[in-house]
């Protein structure tokens, strides 16, 4: 099996597209070192191998990596000769009634997209006995084209935006849950965040280090330390919650400007 992940906005940077996927494989590799895999890109996909039960564990972790806009658990084949028993292995153990076949094609190669659309889902309904409908159906069995064939059955949704660390760096002042989700909302725009705590506070930052920022919170005694931290850390701006902070000295970003703080609880209590 192959993870197959599919690119977020970084696929619409032109020139600095290199730049963003050099970013995104580096933050796959950290935030995934406990495992053993290898990582490679072909044209707009990165491909992740590894053994069956290290690839499943990766999948929540793919999941929170600011970048990826989905991945897929695909089987692999070279040629069109080994779409039928690629198609059979995916199908195993699934339960279902009608299905369609969705064919996307990265790379020209082979039979048109409708081709192999009608000659598959025409396998599938002869062998399994199952109805075609294209609205509405039981299960998609997806074919991309790449520099081999990749099956697979679900497609499941990460977190999207830009990858983390692209953007520079930037300072948080954690007082309340607003302030948590601003750094998240700033992460997801590619900047690593330091957030900053004043003592004897020990907020709870746990939604900044599930989704991978790599800087633990800082405590320090006086707001005035702040400046240290940010220097520190060569933070470029700091980031507010729905609390005003007066901090002259440094630019303020507040991303969080429309909303309330009923809509900021629904959305930390969505993504915890």
């Amino acid at each position: 099996m192959t993870i197959l992940c599919r690119f977020g906005e970084l696929t619409l940077k032109g020139n600095n597209r290199s730049v963003f996927e050099r970013q995104l494989i580096q933050n796959i590799k950290r935030a995934c070192k406990r495992y053993a895999f290898s990582i490679k890109k072909v044209q707009a996909r990165l491909f992740i191998e590894a053994d069956r039960k290290t690839e499943e564990m990766m999948i929540p972790l793919l999941q929170r990596i600011f970048g990826l806009m989905s991945v897929s658990l695909a089987i692999s084949v070279p040629d069109e000769a080994g779409l039928h028993p690629a198609i059979d292995a995916a199908l195993l153990g699934k339960d279902f009634a009608t299905f369609r076949i969705t064919v996307q094609r990265l790379n020209k190669i082979g039979k048109t997209s409708e081709e192999l659309e009608r000659s598959l889902g025409e396998y599938v309904q002869d062998k399994y006995v199952k109805k075609v409908r294209l609205k509405q159906y039981d299960l998609e069995i997806s074919v991309e084209v790449i520099d081999r064939f990749y099956i697979f059955t679900d497609r499941l949704s990460c977190v999207g935006g830009l990858p983390l660390g692209i953007e520079g760096t930037v300072l948080a002042v954690i007082r309340d849950a607003s302030d948590v989700y601003a750094a998240w909302l700033m992460m997801k725009r590619g900047c690593i965040v330091v957030p900053v705590a004043l003592l004897p506070e020990h907020p709870d930052v746990s939604l900044l280090s599930n989704y991978h920022n790599p800087i633990p919170l800082q405590r320090i005694s006086d707001i005035k330390e702040v400046a240290l931290i940010a220097q520190k850390y060569s933070a470029l701006a700091v980031v507010q919650g729905l609390k005003e902070l007066n901090l002259p000295d440094m630019v303020t970003f507040r991303p969080l400007a429309a909303m309330g703080y009923d809509e900021v609880e629904r959305n930390v209590d969505a993504l915890s």
